[in-house]
């Protein structure tokens, strides 16, 4: 058992010496913590520490027990009122009936607790599986560990976008920022640094060399050892007994439980009225009106519904975990379903994310093939007599290598790059694997000999479009750049050819422009590199600018002389099932936008071999002076945005939101966090997105592909449909149940079904609803007709159509029944009949409901195997206390001729199959309608060909 003494006295050794981790020096720290900031922990002594201290967390989740949940659910209003009735009639009821009434009320209400307690299980496990989790040192390697498992000693690996999973002591940082809004509410980011507080008593805001646990990166990188964990955190503290907030009800959710009061209201008069009726009629069997009455309002009450919305969005999420998208909200997998507009970003969602390098071009403006790049030959036999492109191309390498995430800190390549860690390695750096030969190129370029260091780093902004890195070797000082090729080619001024510097002359400076932008045109992602070369005490100067925030990186880069070192092209293969995936989404009605920001033409590229059709490419710069009506009317026509900053996407979601439509964003880096808070469903790729884009997002996509988005839609809609079919065929039965007793009593007849009978029914009739139709699979046009408006009513009115049609196709089924056989025999033999009309026909009525426009037949009658079951164990009851004369007495049935089976069975298909009769008709009409639509699109998607192939070179 993990000893929590043990574990505050290992973190107030500090205070013992009054000094405390933030006023302590770097080394002193890692000293008392017995770590090593470049090898961090052993996976021994990990062990040991998280035995001896615990994990790291801040409480304990309560765990969601069956009997809790059952009390708790006993004391819902709707719930206590069929108790009542259960109890009232135990009273006023005869003891056989009393008891069979009170044994079927408690299966009933426990089969609907063991319903929901089974959906919310389901919920918290799915959210239980959104496990934080970070990167750690450990034994000398970078590995991708869960939160919760971080000791006091681990060394973390810090960069834009990570949550703080633990208070740490930052032993080294490049222009580190971090927002400490949970602690402080600051919205402004604090910038932090390495250095010692000289004052051991100051507040947590001003220990700037100190990171806190739930905080998160948002500019720069730093390596930092974990001083405290759990419960020891400064969240903690601050917080207290710290615990996630329960979920708020989504708004189907809310409609439900306000549909359930309304019609509570209903069943009550309806159970009230009843009754009455009778007695206005002349009926002086108070008993039986009483039990009657009781009855009704037990088949009547709504207590299903609130569950009914919760077990929908429970089987969904579930539904939709199982095809890589994780439900964090559920009113996200409410809205997918409603869904009009997708913005998505190209690289690892449209694309593969798998990059290759397809071209170089020199700084002289010379192309390197493919061919060239992947010869099994050594890099100084691929170019045997061009020694000026073997020398250019190798400094490229370089230049590559040292801004790269495969050289560590103290120069060292990092060993860990065929791991599944997918945020040590970016793929950009992978692709230089697969290319080259470290060690040889290493070997054969004397720039990179002697132990390269970083000294200091300015991770790439979305302003400068560039990230910058302060190299030592050998005692000399160079700054490396990569990024976006036209700011890099901007930033540079000179290039070296055989070791001679000289300006790059306008002509090749144009050169240059139209080589990338032809790259670009094919579709290569490219990306631009340089270096300069700066003495000592600009070095110093360099890093003390940046370590007190006052350079401008923009102005300063106009100082220095920048060489040109090259572009690299990159090819990221289309994913195979985005063409396809996005015919689906046209199909359904829904407009996908790309948000990219890669250059215009290798944006428009990429739209064109999906098939994204749109009119050119607009820029991010393009976007500012445009007003949200205005980017509305652009949208009709372009739907590829290419540089876009933050600013500007958040601009073009919320246009996008003015003008109605909904909107459904995918992310993964910071700069998407905007855009994905806005949203009305945000969904982060969990391959690549990091922390806060988790944090901010109602999805978690833990496959990056776009199909996985369109089938998360057709889930959302399908659990729509399902619900509405669902609830549709409730109210029907129970309209039908209210009908028939209203007529009968207005006929001056005895009542159709005695109490029990009518519960038996309910019993069915619920099951029905709350299992069958949830695990209905969508129907064949669910992805072919437009997106539910979200002002559109739950029930409107096709559904309400939909609803009386089936109530009055079952009213008149169990009416001309029971009229039939109360003239002409016995009032239990005229019940029996009843009974067994209103069981078949609630069940062909089911069958029928399953589908409102696709015919059963087309649909598939054996394709739901729950409803199957369903109806066998409806008819095999049926049967059972009907065959059975010892249960005659119990259910007040008897025996049926075979004529009055088979009048019954003909009667129930002829007035619940005519729903399939119209949806064969309305099919038909469809299918007619859409050859008609084919040909006329086919002669529109012609004359749109020369959309996607318009030149985008004057953005």
């Amino acid at each position: 058992m993990p000893n929590n003494e043990d574990h505050m006295l290992t973190e107030m050794s500090f205070a013992a010496n009054s000094h405390s981790p933030w006023a302590m020096d770097a080394a002193s720290v890692l000293h008392s913590l017995r770590t090593h900031p470049s090898r961090g922990l052993s996976e021994e002594e990990v062990r040991h520490r998280r035995y001896k201290y615990g994990k790291n967390t801040l409480y304990r989740s309560d765990q969601i027990h069956f009997v809790k949940f059952f009390f708790k659910e006993l004391k819902e209003p709707l719930i206590l009122m069929l108790l009542v009735i259960g109890l009232l009639y135990s009273v006023f009821g005869e003891l056989i009936d009393a008891l069979t009434i009170f044994v079927v009320i408690s299966i009933t209400v426990l089969a609907e607790v063991i319903t929901e307690f089974r959906a919310k299980r389901m919920i918290a496990r799915l959210y239980a599986s959104d496990t934080p989790t970070c990167i750690v040192l450990r034994e000398g390697l970078l590995t991708e560990v869960p939160a919760s498992d971080i000791v006091i000693g681990d060394i973390l690996d810090l960069k834009p976008g990570y949550r703080v999973p633990a208070d740490s002591r930052l032993i080294s940082s490049f222009s580190l920022e971090a927002s400490d809004t949970i602690l402080t509410g600051e919205a402004v980011p604090v910038m932090k640094h390495a250095a010692a507080v000289s004052l051991v008593e100051c507040p947590a805001e001003h220990r700037y060399n100190m990171v806190f646990a739930g905080t998160t990166i948002a500019r720069g990188s730093a390596r930092a050892v974990v001083t405290a964990t759990g419960t020891h955190t400064q969240l903690y503290i601050v917080c207290g007994l710290l615990k996630p907030a329960s979920d708020v009800k989504t708004p189907l959710q809310k409609h439900m439980k306000s549909l359930a009061q309304f019609l509570l209201i209903v069943a009550l008069v309806a159970s009230l009225s009843v009754p009455l009726l009778g007695v206005v009629m002349g009926n002086r069997n108070w008993k039986q009106l009483f039990l009657t009455g009781l009855s009704l309002g037990f088949a009547t009450i709504p207590e299903e519904l609130p569950m009914l919305a919760t077990a929908a969005l429970a089987l969904s999420s579930y539904r939709l975990s199982g095809h890589n998208l994780l439900i964090k909200r559920l009113r996200s997998a409410e809205a997918l379903g409603a869904t009009t507009v997708i913005v998505c970003d190209k690289t690892g969602t449209l694309t593969c994310n798998d990059l290759q390098i397809a071209q170089i071009i020199s700084p002289t403006g010379s192309v390197v093939n493919k061919a060239a790049l992947y010869s099994p030959k050594p890099l100084f036999e691929r170019f045997v007599g061009e020694p000026d492109l073997l020398v250019a191309v190798s400094d490229l390498m370089v230049d590559w290598f040292l801004t790269s995430d495969l050289i560590t800190q103290d120069g060292n390549v990092n060993q860990l790059l065929d791991s599944s860690c997918s945020r040590v390695i970016h793929p950009i750096d992978r692709a230089l694997i697969k290319t080259w030969n470290l060690s040889s190129m290493l070997a054969y370029q004397p720039s990179a000999q002697g132990q390269p260091s970083i000294q200091y780093e300015i991770p790439f902004d979305n302003e400068t479009k560039v990230s910058v890195r302060l190299i030592t070797s050998n005692g000399n000082h160079s700054l490396f750049f990569r990024g976006s090729p036209e700011h890099v080619l901007k930033i540079t001024s000179h290039i070296t050819i055989e070791s001679v510097t000289e300006p790059i002359t306008f002509s090749l400076r144009q050169r240059l422009t139209k080589l990338l932008s032809e790259t670009a045109e094919n579709g290569l992602r490219v990306l631009g590199f340089g270096h300069a070369t700066v003495d000592s005490a600009y070095a110093s100067q360099f890093v003390s600018a940046l370590t007190n925030s006052n350079l401008r990186l923009d102005l300063e880069l106009n100082r220095l002389t920048v060489n040109f070192g090259g572009f690299i092209g990159f090819d990221d293969p289309i994913r195979p099932e985005v063409r396809s995936a996005l015919n689906q989404c046209r199909h359904a009605g829904i407009k996908v936008i790309m948000s990219t920001g890669d250059h215009a033409a290798t944006a428009v590229s990429v739209g064109r071999q999906i098939g994204l059709l749109s009119d050119g490419c607009m820029e991010g710069k393009d976007m500012d002076a445009l007003s949200h009506v205005e980017i509305s009317q652009t949208v009709e026509r372009t739907v590829i945005f290419a540089r876009s900053n933050p600013a500007q996407k958040l601009h073009l979601i919320e246009a996008l939101k003015d003008s109605g439509e909904i909107v459904t964003v995918t992310g993964d880096g910071i700069n998407d966090v905007p855009a994905l808070r806005a949203a009305h469903v945000g969904i982060a790729m969990g391959q690549s997105g990091v922390d806060v884009v988790k944090e901010v997002s109602g999805m978690i996509m833990l496959e990056n592909n776009f199909s996985c988005l369109v089938t998360a839609i057709k889930e959302g809609r399908k659990l729509f449909d399902n619900l509405r079919k669902s609830i549709c065929f409730y109210l029907a039965c129970k309209f039908a149940l209210v009908a028939l007793f209203v007529s009968t009593t207005v006929a001056d007849l005895p009542f159709p079904l005695t109490p029990i009978q009518i519960i038996i029914m309910e019993v069915f009739m619920d099951i029905g609803a709350s299992v069958t139709f949830l695990s209905e699979r969508s129907e064949e046009d669910v992805m072919k007709r437009p997106p539910r408006k979200t002002t559109q009513r739950f029930l409107d009115g096709s559904s309400i159509l939909f609803i009386l049609m089936g109530g009055v196709s079952l009213y008149i089924i169990v009416l001309v029944t029971y009229f039939q056989l109360i003239h002409e025999s016995s009032l239990e033999s005229a019940q029996t009949a009843t009974f067994v009309a209103w069981i078949i026909g609630h069940l062909l009525l089911a069958v029928n409901m399953r589908t409102q426009r696709v015919p059963v037949l087309i649909h598939g009658l054996f394709r739901n195997k729950i409803m199957l079951v369903w109806i066998f164990s409806a008819v095999a009851f049926t049967v059972t206390v009907i065959a059975v004369p010892a249960l005659h007495r119990a259910f007040y049935l008897s025996s049926l001729s075979k004529d009055v089976y088979v009048d019954i069975f003909a009667l129930a298909v002829g007035f619940t199959c005519w729903f399939e009769l119209i949806k064969w008709l309305n099919h038909c009409m469809n299918r007619v309608k859409a050859r008609r639509e084919n040909r006329e699109q086919s002669y529109y998607v012609r004359s749109d060909v020369p959309l996607m192939l318009r030149s985008v070179r004057t953005h």
